[in-house]
């Protein structure tokens, strides 16, 4: 008797389709709600042991915003100061003035997130930077 490989298979592609991680989406922003131009370095590095490296500089003009990061992953919900990353944020226009917010520290970031793990997310993270935010040095 011949028996087909077509329903075996088609029942080992549907259990691997169907028993995979679901995908979340993140994306982060930053928001330059002061009155002054910003420039923004972004540094990486590839572990604990490496150097920072710029990956990004950006000049911000006043009331404006970018979009730092937009991706997806497979069944995670990242915070929004990831493991490798560095921000830095200068007045390009004054140099007696300083931004005095920490880019870097998780608390400073707004999360927003959705979905769930047999779903996926969906991350949104922002900072703003706002005129009590720009100092003298």
């Amino acid at each position: 008797m011949k028996y087909s490989t077509k329903p075996l298979l088609v029942c080992l592609l549907s259990g691997a389709i169907l028993g995979c991680d679901p995908v979340s989406g993140y994306k982060k922003t930053f928001k330059n709600s002061s009155k002054y131009t910003l420039k923004i370095e972004h540094f990486t590095r590839a572990g604990e042991l490496n150097p920072y490296q710029l990956q990004a500089t950006y000049t911000m003009a006043p009331k404006s915003e970018i979009l730092l990061d937009n991706g997806s992953g497979l069944n995670d919900a990242p915070p929004c100061v990831l493991f490798g990353d560095s921000l830095d944020a200068t007045v390009t226009d004054q140099s007696d003035l300083k931004v005095n917010l920490d880019l870097n520290k998780e608390n400073n970031w707004v999360r927003s997130q959705s979905g769930s793990r047999s779903k996926g997310y969906q991350v949104e993270c922002w900072l703003v930077v706002e005129d009590a935010n720009v100092v003298p040095k």
